[in-house]
């Protein structure tokens, strides 16, 4: 689901627990931080940059760009403009998704280039390259969304799990 679906479905009470990108929250939503990751330059592979370990981001000025949507509740697209613009340029926009995999899919197929979670490493798809900036890049976080009203002893026990589990994974990628 993306994000405004699962916060409806949280809303509705069709799912007990979300994984969102931190934002403001409304009241009857409490939320944990798990973790934060930087975004990576995903290149379709083959590309001219791809021999390169870092990449500048003002090299991608002129390349076609493959971007988050912007939608409400949506945040990546912001991040990904944001960096951009303070780099020195606005990138070129030929298609947008709503979704890292549909991202790194779009990317895979050729049709340009993306600034994409470190995470998106873990989708292995074919025809994707994924190197790490030049400059120091945004951090993207990671977070569970609830019910406020929601004291399921199993809710507890999937957070506490979650928390655990992000723990170790930031611990075995520092």
């Amino acid at each position: 689901l993306t994000l405004p679906q699962q916060f409806a479905a949280l809303e509705k009470g069709d799912i007990h627990i979300g994984f969102v990108r931190p934002q403001p929250m409304e009241a009857e939503f409490s939320s944990v931080l798990l973790m934060q990751e930087p975004l990576m330059v995903a290149l379709p592979a083959g590309h001219p940059f791809s021999k390169n370990r870092r990449i500048r981001a003002l090299a991608l000025a002129r390349e076609p760009f493959v971007m988050f949507q912007r939608a409400p509740g949506l945040v990546l697209h912001d991040i990904v403009l944001r960096f951009c613009l303070q780099q020195g340029f606005t990138p070129r926009v030929v298609q947008e998704a709503s979704q890292t995999h549909a991202v790194v899919g779009l990317v895979s197929a050729g049709i340009g280039v993306a600034l994409v979670p470190s995470s998106a490493q873990e989708i292995r798809l074919r025809g994707v390259e994924l190197r790490s900036l030049a400059e120091r890049p945004p951090q993207v976080g990671t977070a569970l969304a609830w019910r406020s009203d929601d004291n399921s002893p199993a809710l507890q026990a999937f957070i506490a799990t979650a928390k655990s589990v992000a723990r170790r994974r930031q611990s075995a990628q520092a």
